[in-house]
């Protein structure tokens, strides 16, 4: 990682990694669709770093993992703020250096450009739909049964898919979310956060004190806790 000393922001170089390219530009797609997906999908991510769960080496999630859980959050309201790219279409696989992928041409395709989407979602503001993100993760959606995909029209089983569950789960550890990456089926990024871990307990205790701060009208969501969380 480099950083731009001009713009005060880090950069991360990788070489011979075309899924990682393929999927930087599909994310792209989407939180570019409408100018209030960036900016929740930055602001969560802000919030996560912030409120010190946004870290894999420390048992957290990634910033990946936020920015999946904020797209599909924006998939599944109330009039949709952005498309679902039903996947599983003329799949294909490949292998390379003894690790099977998975290709599919419309998950590929230049022409992605969600024409045929027209959201009517008029009303939501950040400010709505920060609470509704909060909302959706602490009492609606049933991550011990369901998958964060962000490809798939309909709610994917996690039962069904353990194939996807990496060698974390093996050893006796369940993840909080199972992600489905897009292309390589058999990792799950958000592995790294234990169902019964202290920061699965830290990252709950964060999503219900900021629920808290955004009902009660407080202006300190985006800043830092001082009380000890451990």
């Amino acid at each position: 990682i480099i950083k731009d000393l001009n713009y005060n922001i880090n950069i991360e170089i990788n070489f011979n990694n075309i899924f990682s390219i393929l999927n930087s530009n599909l994310i792209y797609k989407y939180v570019t669709y409408d100018a209030r997906a960036l900016i929740l999908v930055n602001t969560i991510k802000e919030w996560s770093k912030i409120k010190g769960i946004n870290s894999n080496h420390e048992g957290f999630m990634s910033s990946y993992c936020y920015t999946l859980l904020t797209i599909f959050f924006l998939q599944r309201i109330k009039n949709p703020l952005v498309p679902i790219i039903h996947s599983n279409i003329n799949c294909k696989t490949i292998t390379i250096r003894d690790k099977e992928y998975f290709i599919e041409k419309n998950l590929l395709s230049p022409e992605i450009d969600f024409k045929d989407f027209k959201s009517k979602n008029k009303e939501d503001t950040i400010t709505t739909l920060l609470l509704k993100f909060f909302v959706f993760y602490l009492y609606l959606f049933n991550e011990n049964d369901y998958c964060i995909d962000i490809n798939n029209d309909k709610l994917t089983f996690r039962y069904n898919e353990v194939k996807y569950l990496n060698y974390f789960e093996e050893r006796n550890k369940i993840s909080v979310y199972c992600f489905i990456d897009m292309f390589d089926y058999t990792y799950n990024p958000g592995s790294y956060m234990d169902r019964n871990s202290t920061p699965h307990k830290l990252y709950i205790k964060k999503l219900k004190k900021s629920l808290i701060q955004l009902l009660n009208g407080e202006d300190n969501l985006l800043k830092p806790d001082f009380e000890i969380d451990y």
